[in-house]
């Protein structure tokens, strides 16, 4: 069984006074594909921006390997975690990989930009979510779907 680094602890999520959704704890296994399913407007990505610290709960926490990630620096967290939203708002005339490329900014510093391993890194990602085919495309001529 594979260990849980990214957990909640009876969380309180909302907007304002408004309650969204409470008392969620879980835990997400490491290296399995998790699914958070349920009704339009149930919550659900308003805990998926929580569990990337885009969201601070109105109570509760999240944890990453133990850590609160209040307590993580925004680049090491963002090494770790990231959101695509349902919505996004890519650049006009961005390709796929170069929108993919933009994951590997937290692992680069001003001394060490683009690298062998990034490039790596970024075929590889494609390569396991099967859009190596859509890597010339631009994220705005794709549909909803492939998006």
């Amino acid at each position: 069984m594979h260990n849980s680094r990214l957990q909640t602890h009876t969380l309180k999520l909302g907007y304002q006074q408004t309650t969204i959704c409470q008392d969620i704890s879980l835990s997400i296994p490491d290296k399995k594909v998790t699914v958070i399913i349920g009704p339009n407007g149930c919550g659900k990505s308003t805990l998926l921006r929580s569990l990337c610290c885009l969201l601070k709960p109105l109570s509760g926490h999240v944890s990453l390997d133990g850590q609160l990630l209040t307590a993580l620096p925004p680049k090491k967290l963002a090494r770790q975690i990231a959101l695509l939203p349902q919505t996004m708002q890519a650049p006009s005339g961005i390709t796929v990989a170069n929108l993919v490329a933009r994951g590997r900014f937290p692992h680069q510093s001003f001394m060490h930009q683009w690298s062998r391993e990034d490039k790596l890194a970024v075929e590889t990602a494609m390569k396991e979510t099967g859009i190596v085919e859509f890597a010339d495309k631009t994220v705005d001529s794709l549909s909803g779907g492939q998006r």
